[in-house]
């Protein structure tokens, strides 16, 4: 049996450790390069500075009080389309490393800031009675001169990138907070059990875009079979899944739209929604399989299937008669 800690496995807290390591190294190396040249900016051009520029500095400044105020979990969605013009998708620890560097240079610029305004005048005095120039400056008296405390900041940076990369895990950076798909998919299954109960209440003839057997059998499925949900939380998902169907009647008639991949691909590219832009074929082609699978030997009701591929409503509104005539016959025959 495969030795657990804390529920987990050996081999996923190495893999989790390890993306997070990926993760917070590489974005404090680049976060505290971006943080020096903006606390930089922020010390040279305000006012009375070696390079007074007011206008670059209220700039500076005012971008880095506004990413500050932002929380890291709105920010990381609310640039999502930066991060896939970079890196080309938005799950991932790559991906994660877009967020998580405008999350904490502009942190550690301010921290490094504090630190560069705290040195001796009589220190630049020197260096401007030596005749350094405005690098040798920086190199040479600012930088070492705060060098303990930007060590400081660092560590301090440290600690907030560990907080944040495990948000990021929840939405698919992988990592620590990799474990974020239990705590989706059983909010899903709440919200699936609500809709039906609010069906059957009604007593008319209503219809569902998405049921909760999709959400089980096709969505967590999937998740578990990309590793992204432990066989753990899968199973305990599943027991909920299995608690919830015994509540609520089943669908008197389950209407599946099945397309091939080419035909989902250019449905996704004409919806054009930003979020689906970076949706692989190969993830699509894993799911019309689960799809198949379900429909063909789990799923147990009446089921009718229409072919999208060459079923096209839009571009042929009159076949729609077609599938609610096909409805009115199958209430017919139920009854």
């Amino acid at each position: 049996m495969e030795q657990e800690y804390f529920g987990v496995s050996l081999e996923k807290l190495l893999t989790s450790g390890g993306q997070t390591l990926y993760m917070v190294a590489w974005s404090l190396i680049i976060g505290t390069i971006i943080g020096i040249i903006l606390a930089l900016i922020l010390v040279l051009c305000r006012k009375g500075g070696l390079i007074e520029n007011l206008i670059l500095y209220n700039i500076v400044s005012i971008y880095i009080n506004i990413v500050r105020s932002i929380p890291f979990v709105i920010l990381l969605v609310a640039i999502m389309p930066l991060t896939r013009a970079i890196v080309g998708t938005t799950i991932g620890s790559t991906a994660s490393l877009v967020p998580l560097v405008i999350y904490i240079s502009p942190y550690l610029a301010r921290l490094m800031e504090n630190s560069l305004l705290e040195i001796n005048p009589g220190i630049l005095e020197a260096a401007e009675a030596m005749g350094a120039s405005t690098w040798q400056t920086i190199r040479y008296f600012l930088l070492p001169e705060t060098l303990g405390s930007i060590v400081l900041a660092l560590t301090t940076g440290t600690i907030g990138l560990l907080g944040a990369s495990a948000m990021a895990g929840y939405v698919g950076g992988g990592g620590g907070g990799g474990g974020g798909s239990l705590s989706i998919n059983p909010h899903l299954a709440v919200k699936r059990i609500r809709e039906a109960a609010a069906i059957l209440s009604e007593g008319a003839d209503l219809i569902q875009d998405r049921t909760i057997y999709e959400d089980a059998y096709i969505f967590a499925s999937n998740l578990h079979g990309l590793g992204l949900m432990s066989s753990r939380d899968f199973d305990t998902y599943m027991k909920i899944f299995d608690l919830a169907t015994g509540l609520i009647r089943k669908p008197d008639l389950l209407i599946y739209l099945k397309a091939s991949v080419p035909t989902l691909v250019k449905q996704i590219k004409k919806r054009g929604r930003a979020y689906e832009a970076s949706i692989q074929e190969g993830y699509l082609e894993q799911l019309n399989r689960k799809y198949e699978e379900w429909i063909n030997n789990i799923y147990q009701g009446e089921v009718m299937t229409i072919d999208v591929d060459t079923v096209n409503f839009i571009e042929n509104p009159s076949l729609l008669d077609g599938v609610v005539a096909r409805i009115a016959e199958f209430k017919t025959r139920g009854r």
